[in-house]
């Protein structure tokens, strides 16, 4: 999982690094780490992960229900303090070019 992450978290640095026009709709896309780039990414049982490197416009990322039973959550500490947690299928967090994202920990909670 922390490799399929830190892969994931790769391609969106290189999104943002390379962000020249940060109003272009098609950047902001590229560098919008959402629940479903994470669910796309994210090996679990039943559901392999894939990579976000072929993903465009067009592409139907996974839904929470997609993964049922498994309940994902995922949380960026931003460098003010502020933590943006990422918690249902509308949830996202938009990069701003330049911006950096580093896996800190991954952790599994039985239910």
């Amino acid at each position: 999982m922390q490799a399929a992450l830190a892969a994931a978290l790769a391609f969106l640095n290189d999104a943002a690094a390379a962000a020249s026009a940060p109003d272009d709709d098609e950047a902001i896309a590229q560098r919008t780490l959402t629940l479903g780039k994470i669910l796309r990414v994210l090996p679990l049982p039943g559901h392999p992960g894939e990579s976000l490197i072929d993903i465009d416009a067009d592409t139907d990322l996974p839904a929470l229900a997609d993964v049922a039973p498994f309940v994902v959550s995922a949380f960026v500490q931003q460098s003010d303090g502020l933590t943006k947690a990422l918690l249902d299928d509308a949830s996202s967090y938009v990069m701003t070019p330049g911006e950096r994202l580093g896996l800190t920990a991954v952790t599994l909670v039985p239910e």
